[in-house]
Formats: structure tokens, sequence, C-alpha cells
């Protein structure tokens, strides 16, 4: 049984990046044992947008579903203040890439739930997510292939981007992170 929760034998870390005036990086912190909710602390820092992030167990049922192994599971956060966010979980340290990348949530304002898709044969379908709301799904493929969950709450478009053929685990995700709520209520500002 995977354990990637700090509580349950981390393999969870966080590298917090964040963008300035211009295209430039600045990493505040490498490798650290991490949870959902310095993740979403690092967020309400830097944006005012609602934050939805999935839980740790989903994160932990995911990866077992997935890989059927336990594996290290390293978050990146990129925050463009109070215009969107993401957060990529990677199996891989200092990874970002697709070949790394385990599974992504992007956050932006004003962003359209009918995304566009470079895969011609990408077809969209809709379901109702966890808290009733109605969200676009489409499986597209490249490279490789995406499952994407897409969901409109307050004027934010969020997105979960899924390794796979298969939409069951973006949904998973999609589903913990409107069941959590917004994030930011949890949060005890400093």
């Amino acid at each position: 049984m995977s354990k990637i929760s700090p509580w349950l034998g981390c393999s969870l870390s966080l590298l917090i990046l964040t963008t300035g005036t211009a295209l430039v990086f600045q990493n505040w912190a490498i490798a650290l044992p991490f949870s959902i909710r310095s993740i979403a602390s690092q967020i309400t820092q830097r944006t005012n947008l609602p934050v939805f992030l999935p839980s740790e167990n989903a994160i932990q049922k995911y990866v077992e579903q997935n890989y059927h192994e336990t594996i290290p599971v390293y978050a990146y956060v990129d925050v463009l203040p109070n215009k969107g966010y993401d957060v990529s979980f990677s199996k891989q340290p200092g990874n970002v890439g697709n070949a790394a990348r385990i599974f992504s949530i992007h956050a932006e304002r004003n962003g359209n739930i009918e995304g566009k898709s470079p895969d011609p044969k990408a077809q969209s379908t809709k379901v109702r997510l966890a808290d009733a709301s109605i969200a676009s799904v489409t499986v597209q493929c490249g490279a490789g292939c995406w499952s994407i969950v897409r969901w409109k709450a307050s004027g934010v478009l969020y997105e979960v981007w899924t390794k796979s053929r298969q939409s069951n685990g973006a949904i998973l995700i999609a589903n913990s992170a409107v069941q959590a709520g917004d994030r930011r209520k949890n949060i005890s500002k400093n």
C-alpha cells in the first residue's frame, strides 16, 4: 500500500515556484515534506482565487490505482497573483515535465470550460461532480493521453489533468477537490 501523506509515512515533497512581473521563477522550497494544507497556504499568500485541491487520501488512492506501487510524489506550485495557479504532482524531484507528471490542477480566472484540444478526435462529455456542478470531461491524445476535467466556480475555471485514457482518475481528483471546498477557509492568516 502506498503511503504518501505526511502522517502516513510521507513521501510527498514540495517545490514552490512563483512568478514575478517577468517570466522569472523563484524557488521557495525544494523537496520538503508537505501537506495539501501547506500547498494551499502558499497559494493563498499569493492570490485571492478560491483554492480547490484534493485530499491526501485521494492522491494516495489515485497513485495506488494508477502506479500499483509505492512511488514518491512531489508537488510543484506556480502562482500568477490573482490570475491563476498550477499545482503539478510529479514522481521525480525537480522534474515538472510530462514524462514525470502524475497529474496537475490548474485554476484560471475567467477561463473557458470548453477548452480547445489539439487532438481532432477528442470529444467532451458532461458529468456532475460531487457538489452537483457540471463539468466537462475530455480525453485527448498526442505524445501521451490525458483526461481533463474542467468546471467553474466563482468565475474561476478549474482543470484536473491526469495522464490516462480513462477519465475516472481525473474525476476522482476533481470530486475530492470540490468536496474539500475552498481551502482558504482552513488557512489561518499570519
